[in-house]
């Protein structure tokens, strides 16, 4: 059980957005670990190929320490700023974090990507027209 945070982003989700909070986790964390929460499967998030997750829940640790941590003694003063709870559904995302710290920080520069890239129209929006057909 973890207790903490929850920042909640309500709104469609697309495919890519696991994919995009997945890599800016991996940047802060290089040597982190994903776990399926369905499966149990455990992958590093080092490799992206390791993504392709069925699991709408999943659970990203710090590194392997940070997951043995967890594993071992659940949440602790120690472990709690070692990994982030997401949950992927069709109509929000929701980040589970420990109640202070970079962790939320994080999780909100992550959401405000995830916001603006809404936002932002598709590139297939944008396309180059010569003059006389502009006009």
């Amino acid at each position: 059980m973890i207790g903490g945070h929850d920042v909640v982003m309500e709104g469609p989700t697309e495919p890519g957005e696991l994919r995009l909070i997945l890599r800016g986790l991996r940047s802060v964390w290089p040597d982190g670990v994903v776990e399926d929460v369905e499966t149990g499967e455990q992958r590093p998030l080092a490799d992206p190929a390791g993504w392709q997750l069925g699991s709408t829940e999943v659970l990203v640790y710090r590194d392997r320490p940070s997951l043995e941590s967890w594993e071992a003694r659940g949440q602790t003063e120690d472990n709690a700023e070692a990994m982030v709870h997401v949950i992927f559904l069709p109509k929000s995302i929701t980040w589970i974090v420990d109640d202070e710290g970079q962790l939320v920080e994080m999780v909100e520069e992550l959401r405000v990507q995830i916001s603006s890239r809404r936002l932002s129209p598709p590139a297939e929006f944008y396309r180059t027209m010569p003059r006389e057909e502009a006009a």
